[in-house]
């Protein structure tokens, strides 16, 4: 168990020194938050990110947006094949309605539209579309 002065992490909240004792791990994920937040304004400070946000080089945006870490790229991509995995696995005219919808963005009416069916069709579609897509990744 270590000791943590709850100033350092919530200075908002505590105006005085408040310490408590926590277990190990919790202190190495609450100082790696730290150090993450004050390296992401340490870029915000570096880059000039605080007066404009319209430069087309992407600095601001670099700085502004925390990356994900490794790891989280890697569950990232495997929720994603999951999601892929799933959506295969739906009836066709779904699977394409569903594609098209949230990862095309086209609207419901545009999709109808393309397919030269009703509105409601597509949207009960995709409603029943998504009720099979809890029951593949539940």
């Amino acid at each position: 168990m270590k000791k943590i002065n709850m100033k350092k992490y919530y200075p908002l909240f505590h105006e005085q020194d408040m310490w408590i004792e926590v277990p190990d791990a919790v202190e190495c994920v609450l100082d790696e938050l730290y150090r993450a937040e004050a390296s992401h304004y340490s870029r915000i400070r570096y880059h000039k990110a605080y007066y404009s946000l319209d430069r087309a080089d992407g600095i601001e945006n670099a700085a502004l947006f925390l990356f994900p870490s490794p790891e989280d790229q890697v569950i990232q991509r495997l929720d994603r094949n999951l999601l892929y995995a799933a959506i295969l696995r739906l009836p066709e005219k779904q699977a394409h309605r569903v594609y098209a919808h949230f990862f095309l963005g086209l609207s419901i009416s545009r999709i109808a539209e393309q397919e030269g069916v009703d509105r409601t069709t597509v949207s009960h579609s995709i409603r029943r579309a998504i009720k099979n897509l809890k029951k593949f990744l539940l």
